[in-house]
């Protein structure tokens, strides 16, 4: 695949650099294309960090009992999965009518389906889906970065 150099933080809250694969992730390979803009990553990131909360973001290797940070305190990690939920249920609730665009948008940005088959998937022809599902989920992003003041 292809890797781009970057920046994360580690256990410790220090900066280290990693190498990003971004040729199985369509977000990533837009991103790394400059196809969709710092505010609509910030807005895929967002909701990519509410999934992770509540615990419904397919994982790519099995759980082997890592430590899960928050887990020390029952109360606070219910009520920090409750608030997730809510708003993910809330930014959900901006596409009341456009089902098949959030569809596309979640198919994409949460189970990194190519864009092509999540475009196929929702009725977009085979020679455009894959450009009609980047635009959709451009436009998908912009509304949750307006909505949500990222």
């Amino acid at each position: 695949g292809s890797f781009q150099r970057d920046y994360v933080m580690d256990d410790n809250g220090l900066k280290a650099m990693a190498y990003r694969n971004t040729g199985h992730d369509p977000v990533a390979r837009w991103e790394t294309a400059h196809k969709i803009d710092q505010r609509q990553k910030a807005a895929i990131d967002t909701v990519r960090r509410l999934w992770d909360i509540v615990g419904i973001r397919q994982r790519i290797t099995a759980s082997y009992g890592e430590r899960v940070g928050g887990a020390g305190c029952v109360e606070l990690r219910a009520a920090l999965v409750l608030d997730a939920m809510r708003d993910l249920e809330r930014i959900e609730g901006y596409f009341h009518g456009l089902k098949q665009w959030w569809i596309v948008f979640e198919n994409v940005c949460r189970f990194g389906e190519a864009a092509g088959t999540a475009g196929e998937a929702v009725g977009y022809s085979p020679k455009t889906a894959q450009t009609r599902a980047l635009t959709t989920v451009q436009f998908i992003a912009d509304i949750i970065a307006d909505r949500e003041r990222i």
